[in-house]
């Protein structure tokens, strides 16, 4: 379990991070992956920036594909990285 400031171990059984001992939320690994993810896809689909253009039935389809495509996450993540070097 990592904190969500530093990083860390939680300080003994408390929600204090163990590096700066601020109160913090800690994560699993697997949640930390999760919120990485969603916010790589925030950014891919320009959502941080009010920009996303993708309709409901955009998004149906793309889960779709995701849900199907074994390989549809290494996929992702060589655009998402291709993009992030565009974008800056």
């Amino acid at each position: 379990m990592e904190s969500n400031c530093c990083g860390a171990l939680p300080l003994w059984e408390t929600d204090l991070c163990s590096a700066c001992k601020e109160h913090a939320e800690f994560y699993t690994e697997e949640e930390q992956e999760v919120n990485d993810l969603i916010e790589k896809l925030k950014y891919y689909y320009e959502v941080d920036l009010d920009n996303c253009k993708m309709t409901q039935d955009d998004w149906i389809v793309d889960l779709a594909n995701a849900m199907l495509d074994p390989e549809y996450y290494n996929r992702f993540i060589k655009e998402y990285n291709k993009y992030c070097k565009e974008r800056m």
